[in-house]
């Protein structure tokens, strides 16, 4: 019995050659859509600064998401968190308006003048690369003098945490360091400034010694104050 593939000899026409060459032209569509909404984005903020980074902020993580879902098709599975975010100045020079979105990442802590810290309530969004139709949904806060904001990976809170002289053991039932003990070493911080708090969380790294079984990254965000003129990060 004659059959379609019989006809159209599909396996001629559809080798890796062709599949790739789609494949980086779907890549190179996404990015292109990309730079467009960046561009637009950057025009709208001339006239709204608000929105404008709102729309930015979902831009960049969606051509993000679009290009590594790709690789995820592909049987890559490639996908990855992420916390993306724009600052900006207030009018009084005081302070920073912070515009914080993520997809699958930690939530930051953020670290008051006052003394209080608590991680910053923003919706958990989704992985990048996993999906192809995402919505990622922003979070503005405004950071004021003596405050920071305390960005990491989960590499700090994951890792295995033995009670030592210096240290509690861990209330995480894994036994790892766990965000409620991150969350009451903060309180025990703050205030703080930005560079005080990578300082002290370097110390906790290395008390944890071996028990660090990823890769860490730490990033801090301070507002100026009248001993700091200085925003430090």
């Amino acid at each position: 019995m004659l059959g379609i593939g019989d006809l159209f000899q599909w396996e001629r026409f559809v080798t890796p050659t062709v599949i790739k060459v789609f494949y980086w032209l779907a890549v190179v569509i996404s990015l292109l859509l990309g730079i467009v909404g960046v561009v637009t984005s950057l025009n709208t903020m001339a006239f709204n600064p608000f929105v404008g980074m709102i729309f930015l902020i979902a831009t960049v993580l969606g051509t993000l998401n679009s290009a590594l879902h790709e690789q995820y098709l592909q049987d890559d599975r490639s996908f990855c968190t992420v916390i993306f975010g724009l600052l900006r100045p207030d009018g009084d020079g005081d302070g920073f308006t912070v515009t914080l979105a993520r997809g699958g990442h930690a939530a930051p802590l953020l670290m008051r003048a006052d003394g209080t810290a608590d991680y910053l309530p923003m919706p958990l969004g989704p992985l990048i690369g996993a999906w192809a139709d995402v919505v990622f949904t922003t979070t503005t806060i405004r950071l004021n003098p003596a405050d920071t904001l305390l960005l990491f990976t989960d590499g700090l809170t994951e890792a295995r945490a033995p009670a030592t002289e210096a240290r509690a053991p861990t209330t995480d039932p894994s036994g790892r360091y766990g965000d409620e003990a991150l969350r009451a070493f903060a309180r025990e911080l703050a205030p703080s400034t930005a560079a005080a708090a990578v300082t002290a969380i370097i110390s906790l790294l290395d008390s944890l010694g071996e028990g660090r079984q990823d890769d860490t990254a730490v990033l801090a965000l301070g507002a100026r104050t009248a001993d700091n003129p200085m925003p430090s990060a």
